[in-house]
This record gives structure tokens, sequence and C-alpha cells, in this order.
């Protein structure tokens, strides 16, 4: 499934707009999924990154609505 698929460092940062220094820091706070590796190439998986960006949405939602 196209959710299921593994993504590059290059598309991550694409779909989130932030740098690679922004994602490895988020990373390590723990607020955007940690990578899997492959080889030595990290890899996020897609449906989790898209999860991620829907809680974000929601968090953003209800703040708003306070």
């Amino acid at each position: 499934m196209e959710e299921d698929r593994l993504i590059t460092f290059k598309d991550l940062k694409q779909i989130l707009g932030i740098s690679k220094t922004g994602i490895y820091r988020h990373v390590k706070q723990g607020s955007i999924p940690a990578p899997i590796y492959v080889g030595e190439s990290p890899r996020w998986v897609l449906s989790e990154v898209n999860a991620w960006i829907r809680a974000q949405c929601a968090k953003r939602v209800s703040v708003k609505g306070a």
C-alpha cells in the first residue's frame, strides 16, 4: 500500500517544509516519528508521518477552539 511505503529524508523535508536540523530536533524530542534505517539511510513510514500530521492538525483545532 502507498501509506506503508518508506520515504527518504528529502521526501520528509518536502512534506513538512522544515530543515534537516529541525527534523532531527523534533525526532529527538519525540514529536516526529523516529526513522528506521535501511543500511545507513534513514527512512520514515509514510503512514506514521501522515498520522503525526493529522494529530498536529487536531491539536491546532482544539487550541483554536479554546
